[in-house]
């Protein structure tokens, strides 16, 4: 499992507010075409279907912990193609620092592993962050 770290300068809650609202993941995801919420549980989602521009699509099952903001996600079970992982955020004097690490599971192509490397990702949520 690959551990990336990375720092924003903006507000933890921002942040973290940002990650987890599961309709704006494709703004910021490279190559994600879609987010659709299947399951609802106290205002998270918690099953999130995917769709990447390359075709494939998954399920992925998310669990929170709120108090750590720290959200873990896992395939659906039958789903192929997703990935694993966890993701946290930790206020700092000058922000927010990110620590995101995942697994991808069989079933995914050689460009999709590569767009969803986790120090991608992380360069991607910057930027992104840094844009709002």
């Amino acid at each position: 499992m690959d551990v990336v770290e990375g720092v924003l300068g903006r507000p933890v809650e921002a942040c973290w507010n940002a990650f987890v609202d599961a309709p704006r993941l494709p703004q910021w995801v490279p190559a994600l075409r879609s987010a659709e919420i299947i399951e609802l549980r106290e205002g998270m989602p918690v099953e999130i279907a995917f769709a990447l521009v390359t075709g494939t699509a998954y399920s992925l099952i998310y669990e929170y912990d709120l108090a750590a903001r720290t959200v873990r996600w896992q395939p659906k079970d039958g789903s192929v193609g997703g990935l694993s992982g966890e993701a946290s955020f930790v206020a700092t004097p000058h922000g927010t620092k990110i620590t995101l690490q995942m697994t991808q599971h069989p079933g995914r192509s050689f460009s999709e592993r590569a767009l969803a490397d986790p120090h991608a990702l992380i360069a991607a949520f910057v930027r992104w962050m840094d844009a709002q």
